[in-house]
């Protein structure tokens, strides 16, 4: 068989037959990638996130502090673009980032009085 021909049969499985397919593979000691885990109690596969985005919802009581650490943080050349990404709050400032990068901006912006969430 070709591996075009095996892709094609294992597009026909059942979800059961999938996931006992998967258990055979590891059972011969075939490794799933990291990014990968297989749940029983839903039987899919799914991947791990690895990129998010922080949301400001709220800049808070320190708003003028908000904006200079979003100036600074962003590169931002001008207090004013600063000042108009903020103003959108709620909205997406910065995306793309790794979950250590979201949780440490996050903090920042808590930090200031502001509300943020990573999705």
């Amino acid at each position: 068989m070709t591996p075009k021909e095996i892709a094609k049969e294992i597009d026909k499985l059942s979800l059961e037959d999938s996931r006992q397919l998967v258990e055979e593979l590891l059972a011969l000691g075939y490794k799933l990638p990291e990014t990968t885990v297989v749940t029983e109690k839903s039987e899919t596969i799914t991947e791990e996130k690895t990129t998010f985005q922080i949301t400001l919802q709220d800049a808070g009581g320190s708003k003028s502090q908000v904006i200079k650490f979003w100036k600074q943080y962003s590169a931002n050349p001008s207090l004013m673009e600063a000042k108009k990404e903020i103003d959108k709050a709620p909205s997406v400032l910065k995306s793309g980032l790794t979950k250590q990068e979201a949780d440490d901006l996050k903090k920042e912006f808590e930090a200031l009085g502001a509300t943020a969430t990573i999705s």
